[in-house]
């Protein structure tokens, strides 16, 4: 795994410590291990956390491997009741996309009025829009061109 993914998964042991409320003695606890070892993981210091340790967490706290590892889909797995407690403790602060798009998966209000907005933005500027996709096709063509040369 490279260090990048290691920085996301502890970014995201912490959002969801954020969202349980828990702070790392007590999650370092629940799943066994040495609170300082959380620690070096949370903060990219550690590039190896096993499976076991991922397991645990997802096992524990009814967590989403696909989300824990790659950060895909929802956080928490189907049914679970900490689905509600990331309802309750929702504060509107958008890191990454992805916060937005859990949002309006969740609230049709949200999604309605975002997609609106949305909207109202490719009209108003549909002809810078179109320019910049062309610069970026025009580049992504150069780059297969320069990989296909023979």
């Amino acid at each position: 795994m490279k260090k990048r993914y290691i920085v996301d998964i502890g970014k995201r042991l912490q959002e969801l410590r954020s969202i349980l409320g828990i702070q790392q003695k007590d999650m370092a606890r629940d799943i066994g291990i040495n609170p300082g070892y959380l620690s070096d993981i949370e903060n990219g210091k550690k590039t190896n956390p096993g499976f076991a340790f991922l397991h645990k967490i997802s096992l524990h706290y009814r967590v989403s491997l696909d989300y824990l590892v790659h950060g895909i889909g929802d956080m928490f797995l189907p049914g679970s009741d900490r689905e509600e407690q990331k309802i309750k403790n929702f504060q509107p602060v958008f890191n990454e996309i992805d916060d937005l798009v859990w949002l309006m998966k969740r609230s049709s209000y949200v999604k309605n009025t975002v997609m609106g907005f949305a909207v109202k933005f490719f009209i108003e500027n549909e002809g810078l829009i179109k320019q910049e996709m062309m610069r970026y096709f025009e580049q992504e063509k150069d780059i297969a061109d320069d990989l296909f040369k023979f």
